[in-house]
Formats: C-alpha cells, structure tokens, sequence
C-alpha cells in the first residue's frame, strides 16, 4: 500500500492590522499560488484577516462584520488546496477574560472547494493556558541564587 504525501504551506506573512482588503488579496494571493504548487493545506497566521492585534477596532461591529465578509469572499474562491484561516468569531460562551463583555473569540475555518468546510475555535489560546505556568520575576530569581564556593 502506498502512501500519500501531503503538502503543507505555511504563509508567513505579515497583514497589517485594520486592512482587511489589503490581508484579503495576500490571503487569495497566496491561496493561488499554492495551488499552483499542488499544496494540500495552506496554513495562514492568528487573524490574518483583520491583522494581529486588532485591539480596539474589536469594539466596532462594522470590523467585525467585514471580517466575517472576507471571510465569505475567501471562501468561495478557494479551490482543491484548503486554507486554515484566522478571523474573530463570535463567542457562544458567557465568561470573558476580562471585564469588556465582546462575545468574540479569536478562530480559524478551513475553506476549500468555494465553501468554509470548519472552524477551530479558540483552541491555541487554551492550549497555551494549559502549558504554561506562571514564571517568577527576575527578582525572585536573583534571591534565589545562592552565592559560595564548592569546596
């Protein structure tokens, strides 16, 4: 039995925060050319589209909408090659991680074939929660050192 490879695309680029249009053509650009290159999966950065960190421009509906937009556009040209793009959606849960109730959360869908086949949700962030601990500062780190000598 043979196996089968797959070809992955990772898009490093940079998309400028707040320009939508402008991250939509490099994210169809380059969704072009990987198809070009028989990619499998292209796989683009956290918010891609509305550029990383969004900051306050999260508190417009107006930009949020216009990324669910592209995020349509994106998606209808998309072909054989999938693309893992980052967007912000909108939040089922009820608990926020400060005191700004938004309802976004920070996600990613998988377009192919002209349509958003999927979307992973905020998984990254909970991952990264998972793993790490909190660290101590340098100067705690600094009273811990012993001084002295071996003998």
């Amino acid at each position: 039995m043979g196996t089968k490879k797959i070809r992955i695309t990772g898009a490093q680029l940079s998309f400028s925060v707040g320009a939508i249009q402008e991250n939509k053509s490099k994210i169809l650009n380059t969704l072009e050319q990987a198809e070009k290159i028989n990619s499998d999966i292209v796989v683009f950065p956290e918010l891609c589209i509305t550029g990383y960190p969004p900051e306050d421009l999260l508190l417009r509906e107006s930009f949020v909408g216009k990324n669910f937009a592209v995020l349509e556009e994106i998606a209808e040209f998309s072909g054989r090659t999938s693309g893992i793009i980052g967007f912000v959606d909108r939040s089922l849960e009820e608990q926020t991680t400060d005191n700004v109730d938004r309802k976004i959360t920070n996600a990613a869908a998988i377009v192919q074939n002209g349509d958003v086949k999927g979307f992973i949700i905020n998984v990254i962030y909970q991952i990264i929660q998972y793993l790490m601990k909190p660290g101590i500062s340098q100067k705690e780190q600094n009273q811990k050192k012993s001084f002295g000598m071996k003998m």
